[in-house]
């Protein structure tokens, strides 16, 4: 069973012969990878071939390849406008699959004869050992030559004299362009077949033909070689330049010929019918969503509303939607937008296997580290920080307060020279101590800044550097380069680092500034990644590298790169049944296609974070205060509610959360439990300032200075550790402990259900004594401890459960001078927890 990988190389060996011969930047195309250099040629040809009309998304792996693509393009309607020029002239290409005809080559040696090219003026032979040679025009009598002595040339008089008549009558050349002036010349009317496309872009390179300075074909450079022109619009009037070369001979004939291409800003987009007015054949849009993606909501609008149609009917040939591997999310969009689409992507199973004969190609390896996760402490501590800049209005606190612990944070969770940061640590010490003498003397500020005092020796007792010394413990070569990717960007942690490792050739990277990763991680040799972002991490999973690309993560950001690495879009965008589909092979059905399901993703809470920013940003361009929107639906629970509030944060809520609300005259407090499809702009809600997790936590820091709390919980947590403990200690799945409670009496309806007990998600099951003496006969738990975790089990619950109301309420009481009596079992716990309470006033709603 042949693969695509096979099939490809077959048909662009024969069909497009003229690939190996290009060169861009000296380098010649077929010395490339596989995908830039003959799949993604090969997806434009056969597209301009087909008779299909299409939505595609293409991922492009790499930055070169944005400028590559109209060079694809252009050739795909070079190599089809020549095939039916050459056609009419009765010089159709030649192939011999079926019938082998011998010939010698130029060393004498017996060969097949596979095929004759005349669009690349070529004739392809074939050796004993498989390999394929290639022989201009120019060199036919030679070989005729050779065969004719041995009597092989009786069987190719045809095809010698078929060249020959070729080289008197209309002989190309290897210059495209000269196809394309010959076709003039004889006055080829292409009518309805001649074709073009529309690109739209945001790239001022490609606008200006500054990309294209180095692009050549068969050293003539593109733009004058393939006509092209830029589309601009001023006062309404729309306009056409040709570009390249004005003054040569090539580019005044080239002015006579119909555009292949028109480049055009973006915003131009909605103009396609009148430029198709002016322009007929320009009958294919590519957007190009490689530099921003502000527009593609609007586009993928404007294909719904008023380019759907006109594409169902063939008045529209292809659209294409372009895009870096690394902006896979966006494809959550296309998915909401319902449109039938056939992405161009290979998952990195499917890169794999076709890169898999490609010498010197490695897989990432991500190695996990000993380094203890202080992400909430460093979130909750810039929390505090930012609250405390807010109360200080004759003075700017953000850069000695604020920026500190940002840059704690980027050097703690990456490399370090351990000396300089102690330094540091002991300055923002000094720095937040004469901030606190100056501006925030009260006893209220008291418990505050113990808080961030502690986290700073926190930070102090944690320190391990394991990244680092991970690296420093890495042969690495002294003659190879290495790149680093990290946000920490300190001089001194970089020259210590360089020290470390004894090399002075090592660059540095943020994870933010790398927009082509394939690009810019080939650059080295090696490549440690110590940080990245959600976009660096997916096209790090999508991929295999020539360097050694290994990611050092800690429990956190490894998990994640997991969750990255086996996600739905990476793993199923493009399903094998569509692959073959869009590149016109016939599909075998023992292939077992990959199934794609309609449903974007939705769990992902950075692409929630993602949208929440894009969509804030939106809203302050345009200055629209306290409105509810209903027309926000990206890649949110239908049930769900976004609250945004007056300080700037924003929260995501199931529609039936109650919450308290502050009115100014309430009669009784009851009044105040509003759910949150009942909100309204202006309204003032309570809340913790903790998210579940940290909430947690904070439970368990005070119950340190109250027994009876800290009892309960470490009795409510034994039962949990017990089970994971028994677990992990005889090798049990959770699927066979599930089986073991079932034959004990005790059922349950899944395994992940037995998660939950561990983590403590839920905080009392159903048939809580049942399992209690489940739990006893298989000796997970002691029989004299029966009653007592029991107690603790539910005493635990409703303290959680009654401990957020409870906290409002008394604030409610408090904002109205109402005297508010708690039945609540923890007073203690209760005046302690209500210091952390946050008040915040809804400016917008999207229901």
């Amino acid at each position: 069973m042949m693969n695509i990988k096979s099939i490809i190389d077959e048909r662009t060996a024969y069909e497009m012969p003229f690939l190996r011969r290009i060169r861009i930047n000296s380098q010649l195309m077929d010395d490339s990878d596989f995908i830039s250099a003959k799949l993604l040629p090969y997806l434009f040809y056969t597209n301009t071939t087909d008779n299909k009309y299409r939505i595609i998304p293409v991922f492009l792996r790499k930055k070169e390849d944005v400028v590559w693509l109209p060079l694809f393009y252009s050739l795909a309607l070079f190599k089809t406008n020549a095939d039916t020029f050459l056609n009419g002239l009765n010089f159709s290409n030649l192939k011999f699959p079926d019938q082998p005809v011998r010939i010698l080559d130029d060393d004498n040696n017996v060969c097949q004869l596979k095929a004759v090219n005349f669009t690349s003026s070529e004739i392809i032979l074939k050796s004993g050992s498989g390999k394929l040679k290639y022989y201009d025009f120019d060199e036919a009598p030679l070989l005729e030559l050779y065969n004719n002595r041995v009597a092989y040339g009786k069987n190719l008089d045809s095809v010698f004299n078929r060249i020959k008549k070729y080289n008197s009558s209309v002989r190309i050349g290897k210059n495209p362009l000269e196809l394309v002036q010959k076709m003039n010349s004889h006055e080829f009317d292409l009518n309805n077949k001649f074709n073009g496309a529309l690109f739209f872009t945001h790239n001022p390179g490609l606008l200006k033909s500054e990309e294209f300075k180095d692009l050549t074909i068969n050293e003539i450079p593109f733009l004058n070689s393939i006509p092209a022109s830029r589309m601009s619009v001023e006062n309404g009037l729309i306009s056409f330049k040709r570009l390249g070369s004005n003054r040569s001979t090539a580019g005044r004939q080239i002015n006579q010929i119909k555009e292949f291409l028109v480049f055009s800003r973006f915003d131009n987009f909605n103009e396609y019918f009148v430029i198709k007015q002016e322009r007929p054949w320009l009958n294919t849009l590519i957007f190009d969503f490689t530099r921003d993606q502000k527009e593609l909501e609007n586009v993928l609008n404007a294909i719904k509303d008023n380019y759907l149609k006109p594409l169902t009917e063939g008045k529209i040939k292809d659209i294409y939607l372009v895009f870096n591997e690394k902006d896979l999310h966006s494809y959550n969009y296309i998915l909401k937008s319902k449109l039938d689409n056939f992405p161009f992507f290979l998952n990195s199973e499917a890169k794999k296997h076709f890169l898999s004969s490609k010498a010197g190609m490695h897989e990432p390896e991500a190695k996990l580290v000993n380094i203890p996760d202080l992400s909430s402490d460093f979130k909750e501590a810039i929390r505090i920080a930012r609250g405390l800049c807010k109360e200080v209005h004759i003075i700017n606190l953000i850069d000695p307060l604020v920026k500190p612990l940002f840059e704690l944070k980027k050097r703690f969770n990456s490399f370090y020279n351990p000396d300089s940061l102690e330094e540091y640590l002991y300055s923002v010490q000094a720095s937040l101590n004469e901030i606190r003498n100056t501006w925030f003397t009260g006893k209220e500020y008291e418990n505050i800044f113990n808080f961030l005092f502690a986290f700073l020796d926190k930070i102090r007792a944690s320190r391990g550097n394991e990244k680092l010394y991970l690296i420093t413990n890495t042969d690495i070569r002294l003659e190879e380069k290495t790149g680093i990717v990290s946000f920490n960007e300190n001089q001194d942690d970089m020259d210590f680092l360089k020290a470390m490792m004894h090399l002075e050739g090592i660059e540095f990277m943020n994870p933010r500034n790398i927009q082509n990763p394939l690009t810019e991680l080939e650059k080295y040799a090696n490549v440690f990644v110590l940080n990245s972002t959600r976009e660096l991490s997916n096209a790090i999973c999508a991929n295999s590298f020539k360097s050694n690309v290994v990611l050092i993560l800690n429990k956190t950001e490894h998990d994640q790169y997991d969750k990255n690495k086996n996600c739905w879009l990476i793993r199923n965008l493009s399903s094998r049944e569509k692959l073959y589909d869009i590149l016109n092979l016939d599909y075998e059905e023992g292939s077992n296609p990959e199934v794609i399901s309609a449903k974007p993703e939705t769990d992902e809470t950075d692409q929630m974070e993602f949208d929440l920013d894009s969509f804030i940003r939106d809203v302050m361009k345009e200055k629209e205060i306290n409105q509810v929107y209903k027309n926000y639906d990206r890649t949110r629970e239908i049930d769900s509610i976004i609250l945004f509030f007056r300080d700037g944060t924003s929260v995501t809520v199931n529609e039936s959360k109650y919450f308290f609300i502050h009115k100014e005259d309430p009669k009784i407090l009851k009044e105040c439990h509003v759910q949150a499809r009942d909100l309204k702009v202006d309204d003032i809600i309570f809340l913790v300032m903790h998210d579940a997790e940290e909430f947690e936590k904070l439970i368990w820091q005070i119950a340190e200075e109250q027994p009876e709390i800290k009892k309960l919980l470490d009795q409510d947590m034994k039962w949990r550790k017990n089970i994971d403990s028994y677990l992990r200690e005889n090798k049990i799945t959770k699927s066979s402990f599930r089986a073991l409670l079932k034959e004990n009496g005790f059922n349950i309806g899944s395994d992940q259900a037995i998660h939950t007990w561990v983590y403590g998600d839920v905080y009392e099951p159903r048939n809580m004594e049942t399992l209690i003496d489940v739990l006893c006969n298989l000796g997970i738990l002691v029989e004299s401890e029966k009653d007592e975790t029991l107690i603790s089990i539910r005493a635990v619950k409703k303290l959680k459960t009654r401990l957020p109301g409870e906290l409002q309420k008394m604030n409610i009481a408090n904002m109205n001078d109402l005297i508010y009596t708690s039945d609540y079992s923890f007073p203690e716990l209760l005046e302690k927890m209500y210091k952390f309470l946050d008040i915040k006033t809804i400016s917008y709603i999207i229901k």
